[in-house]
């Protein structure tokens, strides 16, 4: 008696993990990337990103995006980059609401 209701048991549980498993997954997707980098004389860089960012159902928030802006040098000096975000536009060319900090 006491094999069978482990059996029971194992069955369950691979047949609750085979429906879990089963279940189709919704995730967030980068579906196309391009950069396109411009650097000056005198150092300054203007990149332009395009990302075609699929969020699938989960509008929750749009892409949070950690740039680092102090650099050292190889002689160990640091430095901080200045950064100016121009603009972000929706896949329609739109100006999108967005916070930098």
């Amino acid at each position: 008696m006491k094999n069978r209701i482990q059996n029971i048991t194992a069955i369950i549980f691979i047949a609750v993990i085979t429906v879990i498993c089963a279940s189709p997954i919704h995730a967030e997707v980068i579906r196309g990337y391009d950069t396109q980098i411009t650097i000056q004389k005198d150092g300054k860089m203007n990149i332009r990103e395009k990302i075609d960012y699929d969020f699938e159902y989960l509008y929750k928030h749009g892409i949070y995006r950690d740039i680092p802006y102090i650099k050292k040098n190889n002689d160990g000096k640091e430095y901080e980059l200045t950064i100016q975000l121009q603009s972000v536009k929706d896949e329609t060319g739109n100006s999108y609401k967005y916070t930098q900090s």
